[in-house]
């Protein structure tokens, strides 16, 4: 397995979000994640194209907020969706979980 250089990690575009949860009877988790991050899962947005998807790694400002920040896993991600106004979703599976605006 090839590991990436530190550097390269940080440097990673990071952006502040606002997620709201679905709520479980329409589908979405009993609770948000629990602790501050990292929260590792599928971002489906204007980045999607068939037969690609990327995961999107999320930190909470506290534990039980709704803010945050939020970067693409890998460096090869299309980083110029993330941008004030931009929205996705999470997703756990085949399950959305929740809706991001980026720049909130």
């Amino acid at each position: 397995m090839r590991r990436r250089p530190a550097r390269k990690i940080l440097s990673m575009k990071t952006v502040p979000v606002k997620v709201s949860w679905v709520p479980p009877e329409k589908g979405g988790r009993k609770a948000p994640p629990g602790g501050m991050g990292p929260y590792s899962t599928i971002a489906r947005g204007p980045w999607d194209k068939p037969g690609e998807s990327w995961s999107a790694v999320l930190w909470w400002d506290y534990e039980g907020a709704r803010t945050g920040r939020m970067r693409f896993l890998v460096e090869e991600a299309p980083e110029e969706y993330l941008k004030a106004g931009t929205r996705c979703s999470l997703y756990e599976g085949p399950r959305k979980v929740a809706d991001v605006e980026i720049g909130a």
